[in-house]
């Protein structure tokens, strides 16, 4: 495998963690036809957007995995636990701001 093919694939198993990760789309349609509001679409497209910008960062994307991690194998009376929780919120924070700002 050469490396344009091998950064493909990694692409590509990267989209289908998210996906997996990532509440599906049908679900906010169906809550936007219930409501009768576009809201959960919107919402859903900006949290998708987040976990795209998060995960296009080689960076940031470890960074994400390495906290998801902490915070899934520590107690929450833990203060790793919560400095994972701190670190996740940031990263979305931070990637909330960087699409903002285009």
């Amino acid at each position: 495998m050469n490396i344009r093919s091998e950064r493909w694939f990694r692409t590509c198993v990267q989209e289908v963690r998210l996906l997996s990760c990532t509440p599906a789309p049908d679900e906010a349609v169906a809550l936007a036809a219930q409501t009768g509001s576009l809201g959960p679409i919107t919402q859903f497209l900006e949290a998708w957007a987040v976990t795209i910008e998060i995960a296009r960062m080689p960076a940031s994307a470890a960074r994400l995995r390495a906290a998801e991690y902490t915070a899934q194998a520590t107690d929450r009376d833990e203060p790793a636990w919560r400095a994972a929780m701190d670190e996740i919120r940031e990263l979305h924070i931070a990637a909330g701001k960087a699409l903002a700002d285009g």
